[in-house]
């Protein structure tokens, strides 16, 4: 798929940009000056689509994505970690789910081309900076994982990855197809970014995807597949928040290899920990969590939803789980394989990393919003 740019698309790249900045702009000395542009146009994109709001069609998703910020910032609050950034921060976010919304109902095949434009131009700098810095932009953290690229940490690219394969699938409408020459090119070329990026993450969701992808022959999937994505999920998770256990410690010692794994396990008995002791609200913004494998200090749960207990507790962490839960339970369950595609490697991706906030909403209100569209459009997103 060819990239393809017109004034429409240009301003939705923009609003997309502004939200997903590239972390590379921290170590550069105008990092500062775009970090304050980007913040008018949330801003402003936040301000403009509030008003909106009011004009369009309420939907079950928009309260719960609501008290999924106000619980976190209430646990800020309550931890007495706030700031008056991250208060602000919760209402921007806000606004770039109503952004999300009104383009994904009306304008879903601009918004999707301006999504495939900006990422694939993310991914490829992502790339080439991981092997012409290979140390990173960051000289305190130049070895090991911590290492920071263009976009961030190597698994940085993962979740970049998966919405832009989703995003080709929609908008060539060929999920269904017998794969032709210009499938096989595109997959031929990001399986080589893929591999570029040197992450196990997303060379497992890729694969998870194209598995998806070659699975079956029909868009429209039934129940029984969504209602087998929920259990696996809630199982995994379940062991997981069980990883205090010394016997599943072993048990994912043995099964994923000690060297890549056990330091994991740590973080994640760390995290449940901090949850333990700080139910309700957790422990806060600037928790952090120091394996005792190599003592390095993490600022993540490497777990979407042990990182949310540990750091806003039990209320955020629920509301987390209904959002996520309502993608393959209940009457808004997905109901296309594309869109399937596109939540089972993510979901894999929030069970090994901590996605971020903005991130988690981008996916989901895709996946929630071309669900009904795709249901009263014949599958079409155009």
């Amino acid at each position: 798929m060819k990239i393809s740019i017109n004034l429409k698309i240009l301003l939705l790249m923009i609003g997309l940009l502004a939200y997903f900045p590239p972390y590379y702009l921290e170590y550069r000395p105008y990092g500062a000056i775009l970090d304050d542009i980007f913040l008018i146009i949330r801003f402003l994109i936040s301000m403009f689509y509030s008003y909106k709001y009011f004009y369009i069609e309420k939907h079950f998703l928009d309260l719960f994505i609501f008290l999924f910020l106000v619980s976190q910032a209430i646990s800020s609050i309550a931890t007495e970690t706030t700031t008056i950034g991250f208060i602000g921060s919760q209402f921007l976010l806000f606004g770039f789910y109503l952004f999300l919304k009104f383009n994904l109902l009306k304008n879903s095949e601009s918004f999707l081309k301006s999504a495939f434009n900006l990422f694939i131009i993310y991914i490829l700098f992502q790339v080439a900076s991981q092997h012409f810095y290979i140390q990173g932009f960051d000289l305190q953290n130049a070895y090991g994982d911590a290492r920071a690229y263009f976009l961030g940490r190597k698994n940085a690219t993962t979740p970049y990855l998966i919405y832009l394969l989703t995003t080709y699938y929609l908008l060539n409408k060929q999920m269904t197809k017998i794969i032709s020459i210009k499938e096989l090119t595109f997959l031929t070329f990001t399986l080589l970014l893929t591999l570029f990026t040197s992450s196990s993450t997303a060379l497992m969701c890729f694969i998870t995807f194209i598995l998806i992808r070659f699975f079956g022959s029909s868009e429209r999937i039934s129940n029984s597949y969504t209602k087998i994505v929920a259990t696996i999920y809630l199982i995994l998770s379940s062991a997981i928040l069980s990883s205090e256990s010394s016997l599943v410690s072993k048990i994912m010692g043995i099964l994923f290899g000690k060297s890549s794994f056990s330091g994991r396990t740590e973080i994640w008995s760390l995290a449940i920990r901090y949850f333990k002791e700080n139910l309700w609200f957790g422990y806060g913004l600037n928790i952090s969590f120091i394996p005792w494998t190599n003592g390095a200090i993490v600022y993540s749960a490497h777990n979407t939803l042990l990182d949310i207990l540990a750091r806003y507790g039990v209320i955020t962490g629920v509301i987390f789980l209904i959002i996520l839960l309502s993608q393959v339970l209940f009457k808004t369950s997905l109901k296309y394989r594309t869109l399937l595609a596109l939540l089972i490697p993510f979901l894999l991706y929030l069970l090994m990393e901590n996605a971020s906030t903005v991130m988690f909403i981008l996916v989901i209100t895709t996946t929630y919003y071309l669900n009904l569209k795709m249901g009263e459009t014949d599958a079409k997103i155009s």
